[in-house]
């Protein structure tokens, strides 16, 4: 039927009259369906002059959208995602958070403190064979790029695609001082920080979490003085401490073995160790 109505004329610019796009529409749906029916309705509208970068009121773009239903396994076919890149979608498009097609990869809508382990490589070889290394190391309005959040979701092999493609953000720090590093600690995924070690990560850095608030959870009625609570910042930790605590301990004496390139002394990796009541570790250092 949709075929019957675009060759009689039908207009797929739905966005300025409707406020929906029929585009991103049947993006959807491919990506939920994954059928060759559902993905062919999609090359038909773009046949058909549909813009192929519109994108909804939070700036997604039928590849955001492609990308962000991708689940990272092999089983998860890129039919979709392969159409939209053949057709041109636009690799640069940002959503309203300053996000690439690439960060949602990582990242899903609504999901952005997932540290769950994924390591999509499929979907993001397709996306950065096309990308300079400034787009690779496009950052987001929190400051992360998609080797941050590679990092948090412990995505080992894409990481180093990413670094072996040209991205030069193995050290940039996001709003709280975080690397990439920094963030596999905090997601607790052993083998992307050592990946991430091996190829020359700097382990002076800090481990941070977002900023939370004291006080009661938003609500209608609270005592005057808990409208006006100050953020609370996050304590930071060093990479050393976030790695003892997550009782790493090969991955601490590679740390330990390069004390030199940082301000860490043996007496404050002792202090770190008995703090966090680690005494055998501390009895082996």
């Amino acid at each position: 039927m949709v075929g019957q109505l675009l060759e009689t004329g039908a207009s797929t610019q739905t966005l300025p009259t409707t406020g929906s796009s029929v585009l991103l529409l049947a993006v959807e749906e491919a990506a939920r369906r994954k059928t060759k029916q559902s993905i062919g309705l999609v090359s038909l509208l773009l046949d058909h002059g549909s813009n192929i970068d519109e994108s909804d009121s939070k700036g997604r773009t039928g590849l955001h959208l492609a990308v962000n239903a991708s689940r990272g396994d092999s089983d998860c076919g890129q039919d979709l995602e392969a159409l939209l890149l053949r057709r041109k979608a636009a690799l640069a498009a940002l959503d309203c958070r300053g996000r690439t097609a690439l960060h949602y990869a990582f990242v899903k809508i609504g999901k952005h403190t997932d540290r769950k382990p994924c390591d999509p490589i499929q979907v993001v070889s397709n996306l950065v064979e096309g990308m300079s290394p400034a787009l690779l190391d496009q950052t987001d309005n929190f400051g992360h790029t998609a080797l941050h959040y590679a990092g948090l979701r412990g995505a080992t092999v894409s990481a180093l695609l990413l670094l072996e493609k040209g991205s030069r953000s193995l050290e940039t720090r996001d709003q709280l001082g975080n690397t990439a590093l920094s963030l596999a600690v905090l997601g607790k995924h052993d083998a992307c920080a050592m990946t991430l070690l091996q190829r020359g990560a700097n382990i002076d850095v800090t481990i941070a979490e977002g900023a939370s608030k004291t006080g009661e959870r938003c609500g209608l009625w609270r005592h005057l003085g808990h409208h006006w609570v100050e953020p609370v910042p996050p304590r930071a930790m060093s990479l050393f401490e976030g790695m003892v605590t997550n009782d790493w301990l090969g991955l601490t004496y590679l740390v330990l073995a390069r004390m030199e390139q940082s301000d860490m002394t043996l007496a404050s990796a002792l202090e770190v160790a008995f703090r966090l009541n680690k005494l055998q570790f501390a009895k082996t250092m």
